[in-house]
């Protein structure tokens, strides 16, 4: 009967320990610290100018100029501003017409 009583509470034992590392984190696996700061991700996108005079654009410490009528393929690291350097129709010299970001990955941005 002790002996019944003794591998009862060793099993109900075990149990109960084996479910809670059912769930535990592994342990072993390491995280690689320049893929947790790593913001180099290059978006390509286009960008067609469909205004009638030319529209230059800062793109980080870059400038671009896009010809009137015409289509550009760019590719730009996520996270960098395109600011309007001078006037168009829609947007005033100095604004930010957009942030670059995964969302524009093999988009169309038209400037008018």
């Amino acid at each position: 009967m002790k002996n019944r009583l003794f591998v009862a509470t060793m099993v109900f034992g075990a149990a109960l320990m084996s479910s809670g590392a059912v769930y535990a984190e592994p342990a072993g696996i390491p995280t690689p610290v320049h893929a947790a700061v790593s913001n180099s991700k290059m978006v390509k996108f286009t960008v067609r100018n469909d205004s009638k005079e030319p529209i230059t654009v800062k793109a980080g410490d870059s400038e671009m100029t896009f010809a009137p009528g015409k289509s550009t393929s760019v590719k730009l690291a996520v996270g960098t501003q395109l600011v309007a350097q001078n006037a168009g129709s829609t947007f005033a010299a100095g604004s930010i017409l957009t942030v670059v970001s995964s969302t524009l990955d093999s988009a169309t941005l038209v400037l008018k």
